[in-house]
């Protein structure tokens, strides 16, 4: 699940901190534009270093696994695998980056919630009602991209609902 004290491989939670911290004294200093501001160029930002470090990964990607193991099974599981983990990284880099910038604005339980129930509790259903049928690795490997892009909706329409409130209220 994506916990916030993870360490991203890629840098997404660095970009997420930063969201939090701009947008927490922006908002403080009740510079609204510049918080919208904050969030377009640390959304850019974060998907397009995702998706430029998830190309350069997956296009070394049998140098970089070989460098750990060399069995040609595993290789090919690892590549299956990060198929779905990898190439979907940028789905990541947009739910880090709302979530930070939900915490800026104060709201740190909506997007533990969205979290918890929106990524870990239907990755636990999808576990016990969809993989049974299938029982391959590509249908347990193909919630991940899925519950990421659910939560982000989420995450998204929390801030819209966030901003239409809470802007309204303070100005």
């Amino acid at each position: 699940c994506p916990c916030r004290h993870r360490k991203y491989r890629y840098g997404g939670n660095a970009f997420a901190q930063s969201t939090t911290t701009f947008i927490g004294h922006n908002y403080g200093a009740k510079n609204y534009d510049r918080c919208k501001k904050v969030l377009k160029v640390a959304l850019v930002s974060c998907v397009c270093v995702s998706t430029v470090l998830s190309a350069v990964v997956m296009l070394f990607s049998k140098q970089l696994l070989s460098i750990f193991v060399t069995d040609s099974t595993v290789i090919e599981i690892a590549l299956s695998r990060m198929k779905f983990t990898v190439v979907f990284k940028f789905i990541q880099a947009v739910m880090d980056i709302m979530v930070g910038c939900l915490q800026g604005y104060g709201f740190t339980l909506v997007p533990a919630l969205i979290s918890i129930f929106g990524v870990c509790g239907v990755r636990l259903v999808w576990l016990y009602t969809v993989f049974p049928h299938f029982k391959t690795l590509a249908s347990i490997m193909f919630i991940y991209p899925v519950t990421q892009a659910i939560a982000s909706i989420l995450l998204w329409c929390s801030y819209i609902y966030v901003v239409k409130h809470r802007f309204v209220r303070d100005e």
